[in-house]
């Protein structure tokens, strides 16, 4: 089984997508969006450049109105008939809310799995400029299902479908029965948001290991997090108000007004914040994970002496750029002598490279239950 093999079927999926934009938009009728945060914005910003603009948004009843958004109520008392886009992640919640509300006036429902970035990102020329890429990691999967899942995963992306990926799907996110913790582990979590890592952790490891080390640069989530800890009295956690990078410094941060999975740093950021190294900060790392919207490469960077040292096991999300798809594994094989590579869609929540250095020598690409891929780096 070669990658290329699969480029005509690629080419073909991304011209039904260019045919059904073009049907949303070449109608006159309204287009009206459900959700009023970060993925509704995203998902706007990727219409606008189809050519293809939203008349109006609309939030739940126990949402409070605002400036721009609506309720249902008045979206049915302004419009005769409308198209329904939905602006949120979960598509499953939004898709039977819409159908809950039993409206004759919603022509159809339209949706934009995943990363509507990647669906900006992921036409035939990226395909084709990429198609080396693509196929370096491609190749070095184990085995067939690993090989399946990581075409699956690509035609979700180029169709914003997540039918392709229904059946290739396991439970868990970065805890699979084939990762092993013991009373030495000693786990960094980067991006630790209000503790939903933690509480996994806590549950897959029963609660034996020496020491949790939870960043989390969002004041706010970082509130909550430490909330937990407190309330839980879980042993052993250094929680930090801080983030992860390849040099101590400040930096400016985007931090939305609530506790937003969508914080990051950024040249336009409201607040400051302090990042820091792993190598300073955990040089005793054993297990890292980081979902820490795009700045994984240079925490990575900031954790060479660590990682080249310990070889710990990394649980390392890709979906925040279509590039790290095959970038950041190839940057960690690169500089870290990385042997083998695996794929892991974990709850279609956060796609990740992981590499573990107690696990057998073996390739595989995982989807779990929410779409975004883990990809998992196994070495020695």
């Amino acid at each position: 089984m070669e990658f290329s093999m699969f480029l005509e079927e690629f080419y073909g999926l991304i011209n039904e997508r260019i045919a059904s934009l073009d049907a949303l938009r070449g109608k006159k009728i309204p287009i009206v969006m459900y959700g009023a945060g970060e993925y509704a914005s995203t998902v706007e910003k990727f219409l606008a450049k189809e050519n293809i603009y939203i008349a109006d948004r609309f939030v739940d009843e126990t949402y409070e109105k605002r400036l721009g958004v609506l309720h249902f109520d008045d979206i049915k008392e302004k419009y005769a008939e409308f198209f329904v886009v939905l602006g949120m992640a979960d598509i499953k919640r939004g898709m039977e809310a819409v159908i809950s509300l039993n409206c004759k006036d919603i022509v159809s429902v339209h949706y934009f799995f995943l990363s509507p970035h990647y669906l900006d990102e992921i036409n035939s020329e990226f395909i084709l400029n990429n198609a080396q890429k693509f196929s370096s990691i491609f190749e070095i999967l184990d085995d067939d299902l690993s090989k399946e899942t990581f075409v699956s995963y690509i035609k979700s992306q180029i169709t914003g479908s997540d039918s392709f990926v229904r059946n290739v799907c396991r439970s868990g996110q970065y805890f699979q029965d084939f990762i092993k913790i013991d009373r030495n582990e000693v786990f960094v979590d980067a991006g630790a948001y209000t503790g939903d890592t933690l509480r996994d952790f806590l549950k897959f490891s029963n609660g034996i290991y020496q020491k949790y080390y939870a960043f989390e640069p969002n004041s706010m989530n970082f509130q909550k997090l430490k909330l937990l800890i407190e309330q839980e009295k879980i042993p052993n956690v250094h929680a930090m108000n801080c983030g992860l990078g390849k040099r101590r410094e400040a930096v400016k941060f985007h931090q939305e007004n609530n506790t937003s999975t969508v914080s990051k740093i950024s040249v336009d950021g409201n607040v400051d914040i302090q990042i820091d190294t792993i190598d300073h900060l955990c040089p005793d790392a054993t297990f890292i994970k980081m979902d820490i919207e795009g700045g994984e490469v240079d925490a990575l960077l900031g954790g060479m002496k660590t990682i080249n040292k310990n070889k710990p096991k990394l649980a390392i999300c890709v979906y925040h750029n279509p590039l790290h798809l095959w970038e950041v594994a190839l940057y960690v094989k690169k500089w870290f002598q990385i042997i083998v590579y695996s794929f892991d869609n974990i709850r279609y929540s956060a796609q990740s490279w992981f590499c573990t250095r107690t696990l057998p020598l073996l390739s595989k690409f995982f989807l779990g239950l929410s779409g975004r891929g883990n990809l998992l780096l196994l070495c020695e």
